[in-house]
């Protein structure tokens, strides 16, 4: 369906994407993103490789496993869709979004 809206299916030789999940906050702070050098307090974020792309991604009781899965793998279709090198998700997207710029606040509550 997302390829009828993008107009591209997935190709033979994309990288595959390996999906860290944490248990809880606890275990996924070791690997939280910095910006400016401190720690940011995300679900989860997407790093695209040469190799193969990363979601990493807590999915305890403290958020919303599926949307954070949802949003994050939304960065994976742009990467894959509008290219490696021309990437959304490789670019300062402002401010809600932890590619390399600050991250998407965490709803509290």
């Amino acid at each position: 369906m997302l390829a009828e809206v993008f107009g591209k299916t997935p190709e033979a030789d994309e990288v595959p994407t390996v999906v860290i999940a944490f248990r809880d906050r606890a275990s996924f702070a070791p690997f939280l993103p910095t910006y400016r050098g401190r720690r940011q307090d995300v679900d989860g974020y997407f790093q695209a490789g040469s190799d193969r792309d990363y979601i990493a991604a807590c999915l305890g009781p403290e958020g919303d496993p599926d949307e954070t899965l949802f949003h994050e793998y939304a960065h994976v279709l742009l990467n894959r869709t509008l290219g490696r090198s021309a990437s959304l998700a490789r670019r300062r997207p402002g401010p809600k979004c932890s590619r390399d710029g600050p991250p998407r606040a965490r709803r509290r509550g």
